[in-house]
């Protein structure tokens, strides 16, 4: 039991010592060089999170657009919309 409860404290330490060591290669913005610590790991935390933010959104995008390609997905979408409409027209 004392030996598997420092093996994961061990592994703890070690994969958050490697984020933060990765975390300290993103660059600070200039503005900010001269800042404490603290300062510096969260603007590079908002850089990292922006950096996510942007990537699973172009993800979603390629997806999507790829969504659209396929005949029966593509038939489906304007048939949906085709019915939309005529209903918008009849409630008029």
């Amino acid at each position: 039991m004392r030996k598997a409860f420092s093996f994961q404290a061990i592994l703890a330490f070690v994969t958050i010592r490697l984020y933060l060591f990765a975390l300290s290669y993103i660059p600070v913005p200039t503005s900010l060089e001269t800042s404490d610590t603290f300062t510096a790991y969260l603007s590079r935390l908002i850089i990292l999170g922006t950096m996510i933010l942007g990537l699973l959104s172009g993800l979603m995008l390629s997806a999507a657009h790829g969504d659209s390609f396929r005949p029966e997905t593509s038939c489906k979408r304007y048939l949906q919309i085709f019915v939309i409409l005529i209903q918008v027209q009849y409630l008029k």
